[in-house]
């Protein structure tokens, strides 16, 4: 009877341990898919972050990036001055610089810039200087 017990004792400790295995074994497993998926969302990031990459070095862009996004800004704001001599015809650069939003003295470094490249060209008329398109 005393062997018996004993190796009923030595049975449940079996089972449990067995039951302890398989349950760190299935925790093991779960680490592991979770593992699996973070490095596939690692992998991804790295093709997004190489397209990202890949974008840059296409745009020309300055060593800090900074005077490419005043050039990108100076390029738009000079474009929207265009459109509006394109559609008014000619305008004083106080005019320009109210529907714009600008200084009258930015704008007025805009369209001197624009006179230079001659994309405009200006007029003197009773004290005011009109700007229009070449």
């Amino acid at each position: 009877m005393i062997k018996f017990l004993g190796q009923e004792k030595a049975r449940q400790t079996e089972d449990d341990l067995n039951k302890q295995l398989n349950i760190q074994h299935a925790q093991l497993f779960k680490v592991i898919e979770d593992m699996r998926e973070l490095n596939q969302k690692i992998e991804r990031i790295f093709v997004e972050l190489e397209q990202i990459k890949q974008k840059l070095d296409k745009t020309p862009m300055s060593d800090n990036g900074f005077e490419s996004q005043a050039q990108l800004k100076k390029d738009k704001t000079k474009e929207a001055i265009k459109i509006i001599l394109r559609k008014k015809g000619r305008m004083t650069s106080e005019d320009l610089s109210k529907l714009i939003g600008l200084s009258r003295s930015r704008c007025n470094e805009y369209l001197k810039e624009m006179e230079r490249n001659k994309e405009a060209r200006s007029e003197i008329e009773n004290r005011k200087k009109y700007y229009r398109l070449v």
